[in-house]
């Protein structure tokens, strides 16, 4: 056996501090184990089993309505995919739909009031004004 001599004292009454006291008891490192390897009568014969079973035939999932309702549910375990980050997501994303959707219009009235040579408040009024006609305010029009 290789390695330091065992101590005469229990692990017990060793101090705390005493690592190289503490690193002799602790157990010689294991062999490596050696590579799986499969004989070509061994993977054969798992070859025949699996075309005799055919497990790819056989459902191994859940056979009750209540079972197949519980892995439904598994989806929604954890922290990444609960209902609440899912809630929020769909939240956060229902409101970047809602911004570029303003994006877009107010890059519209930008295109417009720079057609119409105004400020950016200037058309966005008259836009919003009942008599907008689709065209520039009158006081523009007769420019």
């Amino acid at each position: 056996m290789s390695g330091k001599p065992m101590p005469s004292v229990s692990p017990g009454t060793l101090p705390l501090w005493d690592v190289e006291s503490d690193r002799a008891w602790l157990p010689l490192p294991a062999r490596a184990r050696r590579r799986y390897r499969l004989s070509a009568a061994g993977l054969d014969s798992l070859r025949a089993h699996a075309f005799r079973v055919k497990p790819w035939t056989h459902s191994t999932g859940p056979k009750t309505m209540e079972g197949i309702d519980a892995c439904r549910r598994n989806a929604n375990k954890g922290c990444g995919r609960s209902m609440l980050w899912k809630a929020r997501d769909r939240a956060a994303a229902a409101m970047l739909r809602a911004m570029d959707a303003e994006l877009e219009v107010l890059d519209l009235v930008a295109m417009l009031a720079r057609q119409w040579g105004v400020g950016l408040w200037a058309a966005a009024e008259w836009i919003d004004d009942p008599a907008f006609d689709g065209g520039p305010p009158a006081y523009i029009a007769n420019r």
